[in-house]
């Protein structure tokens, strides 16, 4: 989970560790808007997005992190592109 957040913060992602509980998560967060965001689990080896979607095996954090900002990179568009309109 280090590896992952590391990796997410070098792209340029907020996140936050939630490791209080039974399962472990990373909290990801748009720096654009915070209502954008995703969690981050392991799952038998593997890192699961909290929509379901597999992003990597564990010891490929590097892709893991890249799958999650493929996942929200529409919708960090789509508030940059509204907030653009708004300002016009």
């Amino acid at each position: 989970m280090e590896r992952l957040r590391h990796c997410l913060l070098g792209l340029g992602w907020d996140v936050v560790r939630r490791y209080e509980d039974e399962r472990p998560l990373l909290r990801v967060l748009s720096p654009v808007s915070t209502c954008i965001g995703d969690s981050v689990v392991i799952d038998g080896g593997w890192f699961r997005s909290g929509t379901g979607v597999w992003l990597a095996p564990c010891r490929e954090a590097d892709r893991a992190a890249e799958a999650v900002a493929q996942l929200l990179a529409p919708y960090v568009i789509a508030i940059v592109m509204a907030r653009q309109q708004e300002d016009e």
